[in-house]
């Protein structure tokens, strides 16, 4: 039954036929969306093949040892404290969260109505202070800035600290008022502005500084800072991006060092392998870049410890079917998914660090909810469901040659495609019918979320 529900439910979504789809506005959505299509955009910015002055000591570099040495004379931050107690200062001050980081080409940010945003409770302002464009919440995969069109595009470097969840973690007596609303990476908004001062306002601190990762003035105030500063900014961090241009040119963004430091990522890649008639496809959104950006991952984070990676898009198979384009029945989608999605990301997972030893992929509602259902009728799989009593929704995945002897991994409910449905009675009076607990279309929008994703 629950089988069938759920094929209904994606006939009604997308079984119109595709000739008489296309929305009134479609010319002006696709503007919309080309408007911030970074891949049309000038070529990535890239680091210079020869530095103009290192910062980082070496040991082929006596002299920056011995600078450093001697701007740090008189402090008694460096002089008097050990290695061990700077670190964890530095630690508590820009380390230990989670930190977005993104690359997008478009206009310069319109500045923020200050009279609007006056900090009060009312007028809460979004996530860093961002001027976000709210008529397109819903489009998740296109940055969401109020720009000024007069100025000429560039690339435009973002980053701020991660907000999405409350700062305080499970054991806290105020859990329990947020417990429901906790969201995992896959839905993170914050980085776009859409956090909407939810969790903002719980934070310690100033609004809009407190959004932010603050790290600059230390970094920039001599070598010896910076060299500490550095190693905490990107090895104690989970860094989490969804920038394709990035991702697929980070070595040439990032020094080498500064990649091998990272120790923990959240990456989330949207695609359309299996697009509609009526979607707009964007030149990065096939299979064949999805798998260099496969390829390029475990030399880009050569010592991953911690893995997640949130795919979303159009990941379901479809055919034609009396003129209409359908999804395809569940046995067919998932051989085709299997050989094309997973199976390569199973050899991604096995190319990295031998170090790693916690590994998420995310997959959207609709292509999750099918191998779950698969995963729970074989019985042999672990599978663990939020309506009972699982921290998540999700199951295990068995890997033949895992990094460092990792068995596998888990598959884990990411974005939510569908929420619930509304049927019309005809008149009669609605009906209070409870969906079935593990039908996971018809689950709450947010997510139970990892305690490694709550600040300890």
């Amino acid at each position: 039954m629950r089988a069938s529900l759920s094929r209904w439910v994606r006939r009604r979504i997308h079984g119109a036929d595709s000739a008489h789809a296309q929305p009134a506005d479609a010319s002006e959505s696709r503007e919309v969306f080309l408007r911030y299509i970074p891949e049309l955009a000038e070529p990535v910015p890239a680091l210079p093949a020869e530095r103009p002055r290192a910062l980082t000591p070496s040991s082929s570099r006596e002299d920056l040892r011995v600078s450093a040495a001697g701007a740090t004379a008189q402090s008694s931050f460096f002089q008097r404290l050990p290695f061990e107690i700077r670190r964890r200062i530095l630690v508590e001050a820009f380390g230990g969260h989670t930190i977005h980081m993104d690359l997008s080409f478009d206009h310069p940010e319109l500045p923020l109505n200050k009279a609007y945003f006056d900090g009060s409770i009312k007028h809460l302002s979004n996530h860093g202070n961002y001027n976000r464009e709210t008529k397109l919440e819903i489009r998740q995969e296109t940055p969401r800035y109020k720009v000024d069109s007069s100025l000429p595009k560039r690339w435009i470097w973002r980053s701020s600290d991660c907000h999405r969840n409350p700062p305080w973690d499970t054991r806290s007596d105020d859990h329990n008022k947020y417990k429901d609303r906790a969201v995992n990476a896959s839905e993170d908004r914050c980085r776009l502005g859409g956090a909407e001062g939810y969790f903002c306002q719980l934070w310690p601190g100033e609004r809009p500084h407190k959004c932010f990762v603050g790290a600059m003035g230390w970094l920039l105030s001599c070598r010896q800072a910076y060299c500490e500063g550095v190693d905490v900014l990107y090895g104690t961090n989970t860094i989490h991006t969804a920038s394709k241009q990035m991702l697929l040119h980070l070595d040439k963004l990032l020094l080498p060092q500064r990649l091998s430091t990272i120790r923990s990522v959240e990456l989330v890649w949207y695609f359309k392998p299996y697009a509609w008639d009526t979607s707009v496809v964007g030149p990065l959104d096939d299979l064949r870049t999805f798998y260099a950006f496969l390829e390029a991952i475990p030399t880009t984070f050569p010592n991953l410890t911690s893995f997640y990676m949130a795919l979303w898009g159009d990941l379901t198979p479809t055919k034609k079917h009396n003129g209409r384009q359908v999804y395809m029945d569940e046995a067919e989608s998932i051989k085709i998914t299997e050989r094309e999605i997973m199976t390569p990301i199973d050899r991604m997972i096995s190319n990295l660090s031998p170090k790693l030893r916690q590994c998420t992929i995310a997959l959207g509602s609709l292509e999750y909810e099918i191998r779950r259902r698969q995963a729970v009728e074989a019985g042999d799989v672990e599978v663990e469901q939020i309506h009972l009593q699982h921290l998540q929704e999700r199951h295990w995945r068995s890997l033949k040659n895992g990094p460092g002897g990792l068995k596998g991994y888990w598959v884990q409910l990411g974005h939510r495609e569908l929420g619930r449905v509304y049927m019309c009675n005809f008149g009669e009076p609605p009906q209070n019918r409870d969906p079935p607990e593990d039908e996971v279309l018809f689950q709450p929008w947010y997510l139970m979320g990892e305690q490694r994703h709550l600040r300890m």
